[in-house]
């Protein structure tokens, strides 16, 4: 056969084993905690999160996930849809066996990687008090081809198997130590890949061979993979993992070096749609901003967020005079009299505010005072939060408390949610001595969702506030004044 009918063919035919196995796109957001420990992170809370998931755009930390005493091993299939992580992956302090990564395909390892160094860590997946065999056994990403930077590393889990055959050089060029040895460690037994199926495996069976490269024999000249033997058989240039056809739209499973717009992998979005992440979108999510062509978290210096439509916001250029902007504060953290100063005058938190009982009472283990009603009020200034509120006061008296309500925030107009609690709200009020919320400015809940919860003395009127912050955002009343007062009467 003439080898440009050969190159034609399959071209023509490659793309239809492509398009069957085509499923639709879903955005998770991905979490930024690392290794602290959060009490609301459980099974439920990943499996909520995850479920159905195609795209994790953040890290895929899974810690901390532990069965009870009559089910260690829990059922982590629901990650089985995630075909790309855009952070990195860590897995830590876990008990079930086996990691079902089984459509992942790349971890881009974009932004801060674990450690600042990591774009997958296995650690400390070994339980031994629960019995010698508890611990993760198997990491299956039969698919995965690429982690486009960062190292691999595993360590503290013993009983995982296959790591050691898998050749990472077709995965990654980052350092790879999977390793793990000691000798306080059980003696384990790992199976072997059998040879006559595949000598590189994540566990037994052909289902969990390593993927094999799209194809390896390239010309030269083909920087971004290729189909065919030759120079005609290129990748095209915007193509991240190789192809099946020259054009593109015939990229690997449709993974882009920067975007894809309905199929096609482009450098730069059409005039008429807008970049959000790694797609082009006819319109941005309502609770981010339009930066030019691009949904953005926040405007460029020189502009502000500007709403014609309800909830759709508009970076353009400032009046007079800008609104003065401050960054918020990071998820470890909480509002405390080391940083009380940065949101002096401050009109656009840029980030999030969490407020603890320590926030009001000092914290003694780092020899710091509560904060003062003084400080308190630098917060009346602040009319926007880019991230989320959460106020958890851990207290039934107000007496302890330099303030009565929230009216510290008194011009606090917005709360976009574009950075959520893990929980997934923007606006958390839980376990305050409060009667009255005290946000009487506040209009609108961007996005996430709305919990007030346990406040026993809190008095509110659930229709007034959904209609008075205009969202159908789930809302979450528990354990308030009203609900108290049924359980009594019975009710």
């Amino acid at each position: 056969m003439d080898y440009g009918i050969f190159v034609h063919l399959v071209a023509l035919l490659c793309p239809l084993l492509v398009v069957a196995t085509a499923v639709p796109e879903k955005v998770c957001r991905g979490t930024t905690v690392g290794l602290q420990y959060l009490s609301i992170r459980g099974y439920s809370f990943y499996e909520k999160r995850y479920r159905n998931c195609t795209v994790v755009d953040g890290n895929l930390e899974l810690t901390f996930i532990v069965g009870n005493s009559t089910n260690r091993n829990l059922d982590m299939s629901f990650l089985s849809s995630i075909r790309e992580v855009t952070g990195y992956v860590l897995v830590s302090t876990s008990t079930f066996e086996e990691l079902p990564l089984t459509s992942l395909v790349i971890i881009r390892g974009e932004g801060d990687l674990f450690m600042d160094r990591f774009s997958m860590y296995i650690m400390a997946n070994w339980y031994p008090s629960y019995g010698q065999g508890v611990g993760l056994k198997r990491v299956l990403v039969p698919n995965l081809r690429e982690i486009s930077q960062g190292e691999v590393k595993v360590v503290k889990s013993p009983l995982l198997c296959f790591m050691d055959t898998i050749d990472w050089s077709r995965i990654t060029q980052g350092a790879v130590d999977v390793r793990d040895k000691s000798p306080s460690y059980p003696t384990i037994y790992c199976p072997v890949c059998d040879p006559q199926v595949c000598v590189n495996c994540w566990a037994l069976g052909r289902e969990n061979c390593q993927a094999k490269d799209v194809f390896r024999n390239c010309h030269p000249s083909c920087r971004n993979g290729c189909f065919a033997e030759g120079e005609r058989g290129c990748c095209d240039e915007e193509c991240a993992l190789g192809c099946v056809g020259p054009a593109n739209t015939q990229c690997f499973e449709g993974f882009c070096r920067v975007l894809r717009d309905d199929g096609a992998c482009v450098p730069t979005c059409p005039p008429h749609k807008y970049k959000h992440g790694r797609i082009c979108v006819d319109y941005c999510p309502d609770y981010l901003v339009k930066d030019g062509r691009t949904c953005a978290t926040s405007c460029p210096v020189g502009q502000e967020e500007f709403h014609g439509d309800p909830g759709y916001g508009e970076c353009l250029p400032c009046g007079m005079v800008c609104k003065k902007r401050c960054p918020g504060l990071p998820r470890s953290k909480f509002l405390d009299v080391s940083n009380i100063e940065q949101f002096k005058d401050c009109e656009i938190v840029e980030g999030s505010i969490h407020i603890t009982r320590f926030s009001f009472l000092g914290d003694r283990f780092y020899n710091r005072p509560g904060l003062t009603m003084e400080q308190l009020r630098y917060l009346s200034s602040v009319r926007e939060i880019t991230g989320y509120l959460k106020v958890s006061a851990a207290t039934t008296s107000v007496s302890l408390l330099p303030v009565r309500d929230l009216s510290i925030f008194e011009n606090l107009q917005v709360v976009h949610g574009r950075f959520l609690t893990e929980s997934g709200n923007s606006l958390v009020i839980a376990k305050t001595p409060f009667r009255h919320l005290g946000l009487r400015s506040l209009r609108r809940i961007g996005n996430g969702g709305v919990a007030i919860v346990d406040n026993q003395n809190l008095r509110i009127n659930s229709r007034h506030l959904r209609r008075s912050l205009g969202t159908s955002a789930k809302l979450t009343l528990r354990g308030n004044y009203a609900d108290l007062q049924k359980q009594a009467r019975g009710i």
